[in-house]
């Protein structure tokens, strides 16, 4: 409580004291209401890859809780850019349940499941100070009860995603930075990747494809925020 006096809370969008997020920026988060098809983008029953899309998609399904836009785009951006990761369990909390209900539900189908946090180059790892994906990974796990594990290493420190103008840049840009740990086995696991943010989905089709390579059964992604491009 004298913590709190003397170092009030301030909201992570919009700086306001009082909360982590604010009534205001907290009912401008706007939730996936519709979840789509990695691939083609069109609606799908639970994220799930349509069978037609599969010929080009390692992902069986991607998910995400928040649209990135508004107050939710302004909250990824300073959890990666600000190192305000030790508000996403607090704002996680916040969520009312019927938002992260079909993370839940959608794992009850899978069994030998391990949740895999997209991860970082150790250069840029080191910069920032922390990889928001492990961050997010915990609260994920903490929603589903699955063990995580970073059994993926990122071996090519590539420019920003999100500085690609287009999908076939990205999906060029981020080729071959991913390899399975040595000694890692995924074979015939089910994998759910852990990032905080699908856009155009080029990064997690890259680590899938190399999850799948190396047998792992079916793999998901689940994300906080969705934002096409």
């Amino acid at each position: 409580m004298l913590l709190h006096m003397f170092f009030p809370s301030k909201c992570v969008t919009c700086g306001s004291f009082g909360k982590v997020l604010c009534v205001s920026c907290k009912n401008s988060i706007k939730p996936v209401t519709q979840d789509s098809c990695i691939v083609c983008y069109r609606n799908s029953i639970n994220g799930q890859t349509h069978e037609i899309c599969k010929k080009t998609s390692f992902i069986d399904n991607a998910l995400a809780i928040i649209k990135y836009t508004g107050a939710g785009r302004d909250w990824i951006g300073v959890i990666k850019y600000k190192r305000a990761y030790s508000t996403i369990s607090e704002v996680v909390s916040i969520f009312p349940q019927s938002w992260i209900q079909k993370f839940k539900k959608i794992t009850q189908y899978y069994t030998n499941a391990l949740i895999v946090p997209i991860p970082l180059h150790k250069q840029r790892e080191k910069a920032r100070g922390f990889n928001q994906s492990k961050k997010i990974a915990k609260e994920f796990s903490k929603i589903t009860n699955i063990p995580t594990s970073c059994v993926l290493l990122r071996v090519i420190n590539t420019p920003q995603q999100a500085k690609q103008p287009t999908k076939n840049t990205r999906k060029e840009n981020i080729k071959g930075a991913f390899i399975l740990k040595q000694g890692q086995v995924v074979k015939n696991k089910t994998i759910i990747l852990i990032d905080d943010l699908y856009t155009s989905g080029c990064t997690a089709q890259e680590a899938a494809k190399i999850l799948k390579i190396a047998g792992a059964k079916t793999v998901l992604l689940f994300t906080l925020a969705h934002g096409k491009v």
